[in-house]
């Protein structure tokens, strides 16, 4: 307990990774219309003002009507006549459409240019549409380009009583014309079109969301749900003169009748329950009853442009003065027959999600043209996923595709989503799909710095932050002044506040498997113990110091026996006068042909090597600072783990300016120091940095890394000139065996037949102090890409040359 608690340990881990059918429906209880209708056999005809009504000759099939005695006006439209003399003289007309028909469309009254505005004479109503006869509005939309079929009149409006010739209407329930909201009170039954024209049937409130109709029009009430008529049947009171809207039940096919009322010997009209009834009779599942009285009215457009009004409207005076009523609204039928084209709403979408999600988006497809669109999509995104069939729209609706950011790391990403007309593959339309991926507690980069933090703030909560004891973990008020590399993304000004622990501190890291990260913190650790036992098996790797106040590191290494984990000393003290100091940590999960994983330790800004590191991941046979991690997968049977998933300090201490990156990232930050903001000066004597890195010796010239006595320029060989680090010609190679020497390096005789040379110095700080040691360094034969040169040498108890291959000029 005692060495837990003064140790400073600092730990990082991995882990494993439609044809409408019968619509009737037995009612018990309830009159069947069928069973009580007589029709009139024959053809029967009546002169009226405005056209001749023609009778079809029909025979009653038991619960729904039989259309195919009817009259097919255009593909689509179908027409019903009859007369029934029980239970009273009835005139019923009937138009079905069948929504499939391709070229099918309904429009409603809009909005008048006063919209808005008071009544002129009436200021408490305010101005929503022009009242219009039923053929004045055929009339008006054939005339703005609609190729109009059929219409009948729709809403109830106001005012009525006060005004019967006042020219504009308001009080219509829901009207929505062409996707603009004409009314939207009181709250009423209505027959509703969405953008792709399949319809609907609702009450709806002032306020409620309608955005996704494009037509809309009110009766009063419902007089038929589920295939069940409903309303008033009160038959002293309640006959008169009838407009009904239906939908059958699978929405193929909506119905539009009329049934005339208030003419003796003509036509005595229903009850709304009888609406009901008839509505189902000839095949709706739901239905609404309009506005009613002298409003009915129904007119069809004949193939000569004819308007033929179907009905008997009973306004004016028998026999035959007939009066069309001005309506506040009407419901027409018409015809689009335009060729498809795709078009998109909005061009773009820019989403924010979470990570490790799906989220499904929407955005419209428009088909500008009138037939049915088919159309096809592709993504040029993995992550975003659109329907691989084809897929089809009528007028607009939403499609719908989705973001997967399962293994996205945060950030902003784009994807194009391209629709293809398949009618007319040259007419494409292109979306662009932004996604901001929402960071996690854990996501990369992680930058902690506690300068903005409130005193004695515990970080239990915080970030993703895990606590043995929440109060042992907080921030305090401390200054010092931390070592910050040029570029670093944390703050340069003197450090006053920082993060303590005792205890266990540990905090999840959601790297992709796989994927390298750089780890960058300042620390200020207690001595303790080097204890083997407290080391979590899950642990890739550990710093601690000794009771000395050496830094040691907990990895893997071959002890000739096998692969066994240890804590090796990496040549740093910590002094008690300055105990702050950067660790920087670079992790490697996929080069080794192994399978195993590494991690290479920067303290205090230079990197460690020893004699149990390696060259490189994948070079086990030359000293250097990289170390397999203590749970490496491969040769040494570790856990299997290919990512760092978190890291924690245990002990007491402190840290500060914490930064996780993915190793990509930092790359593209820092590219001549391999990924990390480095601490102080970038050369040593005219020897850049970077270089001593590159090859893993310690930055400050006169260390003793092996202590054996040679300094750290004398104890390993360059790979190449250090002060031409980046050209072309260079050395990519260097060996030892049988006492000789081998340097390997790019060129042949393909360009100068002039010899290389090659030079050799004992001290890199010595510009001058390069000696000439082969003058003729025979060139390799093209197309051999390098030159190989052997030299023999005094062997391991000599001294410790750097050596550097040189053009011959003229």
């Amino acid at each position: 307990m005692q060495n837990e608690r003064i140790s400073g340990l600092w730990r990082f881990w991995g882990e494993h990774r439609r044809c409408c059918g019968d619509a009737t429906t037995s009612n018990p209880g309830s009159p069947v219309v069928v069973a009580r209708l007589r029709l009139w056999r024959g053809v029967w005809a009546a002169c009226l003002v405005g056209g001749i009504l023609q009778a079809v000759v029909v025979s009653a099939q038991e619960g729904t009507y039989d259309w195919s005695a009817a009259t097919q006006l255009y593909p689509g439209l179908e027409y019903a006549a009859f007369g029934v003399s029980e239970p009273r003289t009835l005139q019923v007309r009937a138009l079905r459409v069948d929504l499939q028909e391709p070229s099918i469309r309904f429009s409603t009254t809009g909005r008048d240019p006063l919209w808005g505005e008071p009544m002129p004479d009436f200021p408490d109503y305010t101005v929503r549409t022009r009242r219009q006869r039923t053929r004045d509005f055929i009339t008006s939309e054939r005339n703005a380009g609609r190729d109009m079929i059929a219409a009948i009149n729709a809403s109830p409006w106001r005012p009525f009583s006060e005004c019967r010739t006042c020219d504009y209407a308001e009080n219509m329930g829901l009207l929505i014309s062409d996707g603009d909201l004409v009314n939207d009170t009181p709250r009423r039954a209505s027959i509703n079109f969405d953008w792709d024209w399949r319809p609907s049937m609702g009450e709806f409130s002032a306020g409620d969301d309608v955005a996704n109709f494009y037509v809309a029009v009110s009766g009063f009430v419902f007089v038929l749900r589920d295939n069940v008529p409903e309303g008033s049947d009160n038959k002293e009171t309640g006959l008169a003169p009838r407009t009904g809207t239906g939908v059958c039940a699978d929405e193929r096919y909506v119905y539009l009748i009329t049934i005339d009322g208030r003419q003796s010997g003509w036509s005595d009209g229903v009850t709304r329950y009888e609406t009901g009834e008839w509505l189902r009779y000839f095949g709706a599942a739901t239905g609404i009853v309009m506005d009613g009285g002298g409003s009915t009215t129904m007119y069809t457009v004949g193939a000569n442009g004819s308007l033929d009004r179907r009905n008997r409207p009973s306004d004016g005076l028998p026999p035959l003065w007939i009066s069309e009523r001005y309506v506040g609204t009407n419901l027409g039928v018409y015809r689009d027959t335009r060729p498809p084209a795709v078009a998109r709403y909005p061009a773009t979408l820019t989403v924010d999600a979470p990570r490790d999600e799906e989220v499904t988006l929407a955005f419209d497809v428009i088909n500008e043209g009138g037939l049915v669109l088919s159309y096809t999509m592709s993504s040029d995104a993995d992550w975003l996923v659109v329907p691989e069939t084809v897929q089809q729209v009528k007028g607009q609706r939403p499609q719908e595709i989705v973001l997967d950011t399962r293994g996205l790391p945060g950030g902003e990403y784009e994807a194009v989503v391209t629709l293809v007309n398949q009618d007319n593959p040259s007419d494409t339309e292109a979306l662009t799909v932004t996604l901001e991926v929402l960071p996690g507690p854990g996501d990369l980069p992680i930058i902690e710095s506690f300068e903005a933090w409130e005193l004695d703030t515990a970080l239990e909560g915080h970030d993703g932050w895990v606590v043995s004891n929440a109060s042992a973990a907080q921030v305090v008020e401390e200054s010092y002044s931390a070592a910050i590399p040029p570029g670093f993304p944390l703050p340069e000004e003197p450090h006053t506040r920082v993060a303590t622990f005792a205890g266990q501190l540990s905090r999840g890291v959601s790297a992709l498997d796989g994927a390298a990260v750089k780890v960058d913190v300042m620390v200020r650790f207690r001595p303790g113990e080097l204890d083997v036992s407290r080391i979590p098996p899950e642990t890739q790797a550990a710093l601690q110091l000794d009771p000395a106040g050496q830094l040691h590191l907990w990895h893997q290494h071959h002890d000739g026996n096998g692969w066994t984990p240890r804590w090796t000393a990496l040549g740093y003290s910590v002094d008690p006068e300055q105990p702050w100091f950067r660790i920087s940590v670079d992790t490697d999960y996929a080069t080794n042909p192994d399978g195993d994983t590494f991690v290479r330790p920067r303290i205090a800004g230079s990197m460690r090597p020893t004699a149990y590191g390696y060259r490189a991941p994948d070079d086990l046979t030359t000293p250097g600072p990289w170390y397999m991690t203590a749970n490496s997968p491969g040769v040494a049977g570790g856990s299997g783990a290919k990512r760092l998933a978190g890291f924690a300090f245990k002990g007491q201490g402190a840290f500060d300016d914490l930064v996780i990156r993915n190793a990509v990232e930092a790359n593209a930050l820092y590219p001549d120091w391999m990924g990390f903001a480095h601490t102080g000066p970038d050369e040593v004597d005219g020897i850049p940095l970077n270089w001593f890195d590159k090859w893993g010796i310690h930055r400050n010239p006169d260390h003793t890394p092996a202590g054996d006595g040679r300094t750290a320029e004398k104890a390993f060989w360059t790979g190449t000139s250090p002060i031409a680090a980046g050209q072309d010609f260079r050395v990519v190679r260097v060996w030892q065996d049988d006492g000789q020497i081998h340097v390997e390096f790019r060129g042949n005789d393909s360009g100068a037949a002039a010899p290389f040379v090659m030079r050799r110095t004992l001290d890199l700080t010595d510009p001058a102090g390069w000696e000439v040691i082969d003058p003729a360094v025979a060139r390799a034969h093209a197309p051999a890409p390098t030159t190989i040169w052997s030299y023999d040498h005094a062997g391991d108890n000599g001294p410790a040359y750097f050596y550097r291959p040189e053009v011959v000029r003229e």
